[in-house]
């Protein structure tokens, strides 16, 4: 017994011994690189120590980032410098039939397709403007059906007239002297002038005047238009002037000279009346009708009628 307790007192010492060296390890090992400063805590220092690592690791990641710039900006500068060269190379040495043949297949054939047909439409219609202003250089005369029977009729030369008027206290005439200026057509009824040498029919068929020198065997327009009578020639219009506060009516009118032959023509009659010489106290009015009478200049109260 006495030596079983033995034993049990030894292996306590040893065990003893040994917690005591790992407690001095321990403490040993834990002790700090940097002696605590006076006054801080080791709490604080280790505090102080993460922000002088992390304004470390800011510069040596700032100094990173400008290294990788340079880097970048080098690279770039690189690619474009050979870009420049292979692009002068390529101008010089280019080729259009090497960069045509280069395209794909369907690509070509679309730009040909394209190609022919702006050919094709641009030539098309630069031919029918040929044709047409060949067609519509020499007109051929149309021969217009009325409902009855075909018409002959004779072309009317209206000319711009120079009339001389002498002037009576009752009435004047007047007598015009034709002159040579561009024709103007009288067209017969039922047909309607279209513009200064043409006459259109009830179907939309124009007539229209040829030059007398032309040897072409086509009628002229005057085988279709004819002066019949009076009426042809326009209607009677009447107006009313004021001449030194007197009212005068004018009355024009038109008649047919030398009716159905080559050599008719409109002529045209301006015939002046004193209607009524106005007064001292009145005054000569023409209104927006076209009537024109004497009014009283003044009523009892003053004020103009």
């Amino acid at each position: 017994m006495a030596a079983k307790k033995a034993k049990k007192a030894k292996k306590s010492r040893k065990k003893a011994k040994k917690k005591a060296k790992k407690k001095t390890a321990g403490k040993s090992k834990k002790a700090p690189e940097n002696p605590v400063s006076d006054g801080e805590t080791p709490l604080e220092s280790k505090s102080s120590e993460i922000r002088l690592k992390k304004k470390q690791l800011k510069k040596q990641l700032l100094a990173l980032e400008v290294e990788e710039k340079k880097v970048q900006a080098k690279s770039f500068a690189d690619e474009a410098s050979t870009w420049a060269r292979s692009s002068v190379d390529e101008i010089k040495h280019s080729d259009p039939y090497r960069r045509l043949s280069r395209m794909p297949e369907p690509l070509k054939y679309s730009l040909i397709f394209i190609f022919l047909l702006l050919v094709t439409v641009f030539g098309g219609m630069f031919l029918i403007s040929i044709v047409l202003a060949l067609t519509h250089s020499q007109p051929e005369a149309v021969v217009v059906e009325s409902n009855s029977t075909i018409e002959e009729s004779q072309m009317i030369e209206t000319s711009t007239t120079v009339s001389t008027t002498s002037t009576t206290s009752t009435s004047t005439t007047s007598t015009t002297d034709s002159t040579t200026t561009l024709p103007q057509i009288v067209c017969a009824p039922p047909y309607m002038r279209f513009g200064l040498g043409c006459c259109l029919d009830l179907n939309n068929n124009t007539i229209c005047d040829q030059d007398e020198a032309d040897e072409s065997t086509t009628t002229t327009l005057a085988d279709y238009i004819r002066c019949n009578d009076d009426g042809d020639c326009g209607s009677i219009r009447t107006e009313y002037e004021c001449r030194e506060n007197d009212l005068f009516r004018v009355t024009i009118s038109h008649f047919c000279k030398n009716p159905e032959t080559r050599a008719s023509s409109c002529e045209t009659n301006v015939v002046e009346e004193l209607v009524e010489p106005c007064g001292p106290m009145q005054q000569c009015f023409i209104s927006r009708d076209g009537e024109g009478k004497c009014q009283n200049k003044y009523t009892r109260n003053n004020f103009i009628e």
